[in-house]
Order: structure tokens, then sequence, then C-alpha cells
């Protein structure tokens, strides 16, 4: 009986793993509550998300070049100003950090 239930259980968690690769093809949604009629809503992408490289959380990009006021306004003109929010870590092209030691 317990290799029966192990047999299962094995089973179980294999479906399960792949579980996860059906949500990829989805393209999601925004919903704007109390919004105004008639007024237009614009949405923009700020930053490109991946997950960390560590795997221990999400991982958020933007291209200092094409996005240059973005940058600026939230890194300072050389990416050196401090940000609460976000910690500034200059990369390669292949997203490598880049070591200012």
């Amino acid at each position: 009986m317990k290799k029966f239930i192990s047999i299962i259980l094995i089973m179980v968690l294999a479906l399960s793993l792949s579980v996860t690769a059906f949500a990829a093809g989805e393209t999601g949604s925004i919903t704007i509550n109390n919004a105004t009629v008639g007024k237009e809503y614009k949405i923009f992408k700020i930053f490109d998300a991946a997950n960390s490289a560590r795997g221990n959380g999400i991982s958020y990009s933007i291209n200092a070049k094409t996005d240059a006021d973005l940058f600026k306004a939230l890194f300072g003109e050389d990416g050196k100003e401090s940000n609460p929010y976000l910690t500034y870590v200059p990369t390669t092209n292949d997203n490598k950090p880049i070591n200012n030691n």
C-alpha cells in the first residue's frame, strides 16, 4: 500500500510541475476601477521584468540609453543617485553585472 501511495504522489508531483507552463501563454489584462467616462487612459511599459538570476525574486531592467529621461529621474545623470525603492546595477549586453571595483 505504501508503494502505491508513493507512486501516486510521484505522479501528482510530476503533473503539478507542468502546470506552471500553461501560464506562459497568458497576455494578461488591466482593469481601471472608477474610470471617468470619455477620459482616455494610456498604459506605458517602464521596466522589463524577469526572474532573478539567483532565483530569489524578480529582476527589473531599464535601458539607460533608450529610456534616458526615466533613468535620470530614477538614478541621476551618472546612475549614482540613491533611490529608496530600486537599486541600480550596471550590466553588460548579456545581462551580467559590471564590477565597479
